[in-house]
C-alpha cells in the first residue's frame, strides 16, 4: 500500500499524490522500520519500464536460470523485491501498445503502476 510523506494513502495514477525523491527519502529516514521501501510511480512518457519477476528466488536463495538470463539481457538496474522472492528490473523503454503484459511470473510495468524500491541491488550497472 503506497503512502505519501504526509501519511495519507497515495494513488499511483494521481501525480498530485507524488513527492520528490528528497522528500520521500527524508520521511523514510525519519521513521526507521515503519516503511518497507520507497515507491516509484511509472508515468506516461517518462521512458521508464519495469519488469516484475514474481516468485523466482527459492527458499535456498537460488535464482532460477531463466531469470538470470532475463536480467543479463536487459542489462539494467535490478533489485530484489520486498518479499525477497522476486526481482524488479527498471530500464529505459516503453511497451509498444502501452498495455500491461503478464506472462507466467513476468509482468511489464508501465504508466499507472508502481514499484517499491528498497535499494537491495542484485545487479549494479554503469547506466
Amino acid at each position: 500500500m503506497p503512502y505519501r510523506p504526509d501519511g495519507w494513502l497515495a494513488s499511483s495514477t494521481n501525480p498530485e499524490h507524488w513527492a520528490s525523491f528528497d522528500a520521500v527519502c527524508q520521511k523514510y529516514a525519519s521513521v526507521p522500520g515503519q516503511c518497507s521501501g520507497i515507491g516509484f510511480a511509472f508515468r506516461e512518457g517518462d521512458g521508464i519500464t519495469g519488469i516484475d519477476l514474481d516468485h523466482v528466488i527459492g527458499d535456498d536463495g537460488n535464482i532460477e536460470p531463466w531469470v538470470l538470463r532475463t536480467v543479463e539481457a536487459f542489462n539494467s538496474y535490478t533489485e530484489y523485491s520486498v518479499s525477497g522472492t522476486g526481482m524488479h528490473i527498471l530500464c529505459k523503454g516503453a511497451i509498444p501498445d502501452g498495455k500491461r503484459h503478464r506472462r507466467g511470473r513476468r509482468r511489464c510495468m508501465t504508466a499507472g503502476d508502481t514499484s517499491q524500491c528498497r535499494g537491495a541491488c542484485s545487479v549494479k550497472r554503469d547506466h
